[in-house]
């Protein structure tokens, strides 16, 4: 049975779907990537899992019911009961307490938590030389590995990370890489966003992308790489034949995307 089971998961905007029908599964200690261009639906599909925007549909996390339909109610558990349940997360802004230390924002995630494995989690991150600095002290690198950590404190079963790598070079990145896939190979689920896609395609067991908000492809890296629909996203032309129905448009628009 999957730790993290997603069935017919739909968030929408106004008129607008930004998540239609989505089906995703995580297993316990796996390192499972969501990807997919720009507007995706990719931040969206987290912030519905853990509870921070309405959604409809089905989340069941360590077969409880995080949110369903009963009768003709959706019910949905808030996010607080969630994160106790050891659903984590971190933001794409590190969302850390800027005028705490390092030490002090583990502590507010983890009250519980000894201080000897706050130590022991930023030691596992390359950052525990850090524990008494202050969080405006630090570098762009180091504030997202220290939200992994914060994210971390409170002994999750699974965490969520929304572009862990944006913002850091190929160095930092590859660094990061490879502290991720140290935390699901020690028992630890994760769903990783990232726009980096060798960091997501390297590390990772299982794949799934989005476009348009539903899942075009899902598989082994390997199987994404090649799958042509993932290819057309990423180099925009589904976008552009969306937009613009004439094909001689098609590829003129998709290869401009594909340079940036």
């Amino acid at each position: 049975m999957s730790l993290l089971e997603i069935r017919g998961l739909r968030v929408a905007f106004g008129g607008s779907l930004a998540v239609d029908d989505v089906d995703l599964d995580v297993d316990e200690g796996r390192l499972i990537g969501l990807i997919g261009p720009n507007g995706a639906g990719k931040t969206t599909t987290i912030d519905a899992v853990t509870g921070f925007v309405p959604s409809t549909g089905s989340v069941r996390f360590k077969d409880v019911e995080l949110q369903g339909r009963h009768g003709r109610r959706q019910r949905s558990m808030p996010p607080v009961r969630r994160a106790n349940l050891g659903l984590a997360r971190t933001w794409q802004g590190a969302d850390l307490f800027v005028d705490l230390s390092v030490l002090d924002n583990l502590r507010v995630a983890g009250e519980r938590t000894p201080d000897a494995e706050h130590h022991a989690i930023l030691d596992s991150l390359g950052v525990g030389e850090l524990a008494a600095a202050s969080v405006q002290s630090l570098s762009h690198g180091q504030r997202k590995l220290v939200g992994v950590a914060r994210a971390l404190a409170g002994h999750p079963a699974l965490v969520c990370m929304d572009e862990p790598a944006a913002g850091l070079d190929s160095s930092e990145s590859g660094f990061l890489g490879h502290r991720i896939r140290a935390i699901a190979d020690g028992g630890t689920a994760v769903l990783l966003i990232d726009h980096d896609m060798g960091l997501v395609l390297g590390i990772c067991d299982y794949v799934y992308v989005l476009d348009f908000g539903k899942v075009i492809a899902r598989g082994r890296p390997a199987e994404i790489r090649a799958d042509q629909l993932v290819l057309d996203a990423y180099l925009g032309k589904r976008h552009a034949a969306a937009q613009d129905p004439d094909p001689a448009s098609e590829g003129a628009a998709g290869d401009g995307v594909g340079q940036r």
